[in-house]
């Protein structure tokens, strides 16, 4: 049994957060709060880490959203203020989505204020006490399932790689926060 992504081999039971729908709850609160150019950046290893599901959400959602020009995503192996600044000034987005919290530094050295100049959504939002915009995972939670399901192979004497691997993921929230702007009243 494998807490988070699940692995290529051997293919065992998993449980964990589903990076996929998390990026699409990001991408929908930078939507729902008038952002259009919303931008995502961070570590290849990052999104290699999960399979591709941060990457997967976000052109899923870009392509639902159809919007006439997109940004492209800034996943790098090389991660630093250069390449971040370099992908920021040629892209301008209005809003990013990320887990490197190291970017906030990064856009104050480019003279940047969040939420004034550009917004800022965490997809890893472990505070939800609003100092940032972004998604909470259920880290906790993902780890009750996780001792629920091993309960069971050993109630049940499972052993060894299973023959069909079960995959369990949990959705995230999203958590309204400081780093965006307020959203806009949708007069009805």
């Amino acid at each position: 049994m494998r807490i988070d992504p699940p692995l290529i081999w051997p293919r065992l039971h998993s449980v964990g957060n589903n990076q996929y729908s998390c990026m699409q709850v990001a991408y929908r609160g930078a939507w729902h709060h008038g952002y259009r150019r919303i931008g995502c950046a961070m570590t290849q290893i990052n999104n290699e880490r999960v399979d591709m599901l941060w990457s997967a959400g976000f052109l899923t959602e870009q392509l639902r959203h159809q919007i006439e020009s997109t940004i492209p995503l800034l996943i790098n192996r090389e991660w630093n203020l250069k390449v971040f600044e370099k992908w920021f000034l040629h892209n301008q987005p209005d809003v990013i989505i990320s887990a490197h919290l190291e970017i906030f530094e990064w856009l104050k050295e480019m003279g940047l204020k969040v939420p004034k100049d550009v917004g800022f959504i965490d997809l890893d939002c472990m505070d939800v006490s609003g100092v940032r915009a972004g998604v909470q995972q259920n880290h906790e939670k993902v780890g009750a399932v996780a001792i629920e399901v091993l309960a069971r192979m050993i109630q049940q004497n499972e052993r060894g790689i299973p023959e069909v691997p079960q995959t369990i993921l949990l959705d995230g929230s999203w958590v309204e926060g400081a780093t965006v702007r307020k959203a806009p009243v949708i007069k009805a």
